[in-house]
């Protein structure tokens, strides 16, 4: 008997186990998809975030699985459109989404997303442009290269990418003074269209520091960004609610197919 409950109770861990890495439980939800990657290729030896880092050959795999199911993926650009009532939103709309602007992402992203001709979106830390990630503990994350000005107008040029910001130089707004945030808000976006020559329409908040404060919220809106997006977890239901900041799904180099599919369908 006890050898019967023991083994029960090992199946149960290992129950509760895969449930957690693998929520099969959650209920299917629809509405706009926002995935969140920051880089696409292999890790610096000594890294340790590697867990940001998405193998290339994983990232086609996810794109193919998306094809294969029907989803249609759409840039910002794709999104105002749909905002401004010249478009609708496709039946399973995704929004594919880089942080940062790292080199990595022209290099392995870029190329998968143009010969299947799919869409995506960077966000830059305008600082940042042509330098590397300055904001991290080379200690614990050694410096990585962000694209060139060149680099970025290539692919905003190509129109597989449409472009937001990530801030100046990418501080947790949530710990700063309000008039440090404000600028940090106001002057990425007037700097990045004067570079680009195009409108900058979102804002993705560096660390997601000050998504649930209304008063940099409107420092957001005052600054003429349209949409506004976090890294809180989940699915955005439709019809859009852009008064408030827009949800992601973050994956990892540790994300498999099995989690990758579970985290869109069930956010």
């Amino acid at each position: 008997m006890l050898y019967v409950s023991a083994a029960a109770a090992v199946l149960i861990i290992l129950a509760v186990m895969f449930s957690v890495r693998y929520p099969w439980w959650k209920k299917r939800k629809d509405g706009l998809v926002i995935l969140l990657y920051h880089h696409i290729g292999a890790p610096p030896a000594k890294s340790k975030y590697k867990r940001t880092w998405v193998k290339p050959k994983n990232f086609v795999r996810q794109l193919d699985w998306l094809s294969a199911n029907r989803y249609t993926l759409i840039n910002f650009d794709g999104l105002l459109k749909i905002m401004a009532g010249k478009a609708q939103f496709p039946q399973k709309p995704v929004i594919i989404t880089f942080d940062d602007g790292y080199k990595d992402v022209y290099q392995n992203a870029f190329p998968a997303l143009k010969e299947k001709k799919m869409k995506a979106a960077v966000l830059p830390v305008q600082e940042a442009v042509g330098k590397y990630n300055f904001w991290q503990d080379p200690e614990s994350e050694a410096w990585t290269d962000i694209m060139t000005e060149e680099q970025l107008k290539e692919i905003l040029k190509s129109g597989v990418f449409s472009y937001g910001s990530h801030g100046l130089t990418h501080k947790n707004l949530a710990k700063l003074p309000p008039e440090t945030a404000e600028y940090e808000i106001r002057e990425s976006r007037a700097r990045l269209e004067n570079t680009f020559g195009a409108p900058c329409a979102v804002f993705a908040y560096p660390y997601g520091g000050g998504a649930d404060d209304d008063k940099i919220n409107s420092f957001i809106s005052a600054a003429g960004y349209k949409i506004s997006i976090s890294s809180e977890q989940g699915v955005n239901p439709l019809p859009l609610n852009t008064a408030k900041p827009l949800k992601r799904i973050r994956i990892n180099r540790c994300t498999d197919m099995l989690q990758f599919k579970l985290k869109i369908t069930g956010g």
